[in-house]
């Protein structure tokens, strides 16, 4: 006959296999919680975030903007003089010239703004960086917009520069709307 193995194990092997388990179960939370920050970050990332990088500066006759990499100079300018697009968001443009208009030449950058925003449906005036700057809604096409919109002083103009993005995403885009204002130089 043949001799019986005992299956019995030593207390040092219950040990490691206790350690084995605990090791494979510390492995799967570890791979949930790489998950969940993976698709966490994911969703931020994918957000207006006041930080992002890299930037790229757009030039024009009157003044100079940095906006991030994703906006492009686009020729829909739907009647701005100049537009940048990103996938989400939109930036306008105006130059509004003095030509010899006195009264428009003595305004301030924030007393064209305030005008602005009476004729726009506008926030009182608030400003940030030295920038006055306005913030209303509208709706187009069914859509509701938010914007913030700033105002600058050249020379011989004023600038309006126009920030847009849907209502439902404004508030996660405020603060990045606020940084490209300052971005802003007149020439």
């Amino acid at each position: 006959m043949q001799e019986e193995r005992r299956t019995e194990s030593t207390p040092v092997e219950d040990e490691a296999a206790r350690l084995a388990a605990k090791a494979a179960r510390l492995r799967k939370i570890m791979l949930a919680a790489a998950i969940v920050l993976g698709v966490g970050l994911g969703l931020l990332l994918t957000r207006c975030k006041p930080h992002e990088a890299p930037e790229k500066l757009f030039e024009a006759e009157q003044y100079r903007i940095t906006l991030a990499s994703r906006f492009q100079e686009t020729g829909d300018r739907s009647g701005y003089d100049r537009a940048y697009k990103s996938n989400r968001e939109s930036v306008y443009v105006s130059v509004v010239p003095f030509n010899g208009d006195q009264e428009l030449a003595a305004l301030s950058a924030a007393a064209f703004a305030e005008k602005q925003a009476a004729r726009n449906g506008g926030s009182e005036i608030k400003t940030e960086a030295g920038v006055p700057y306005f913030e209303a809604e509208y709706e187009s096409g069914g859509t509701r917009y938010a914007c913030l919109e700033a105002a600058y002083k050249t020379g011989d103009s004023f600038l309006l520069v126009n920030f847009v993005c849907k209502a439902s995403r404004y508030e996660d885009c405020r603060a990045e709307f606020l940084r490209f204002a300052a971005s802003v130089e007149t020439k």
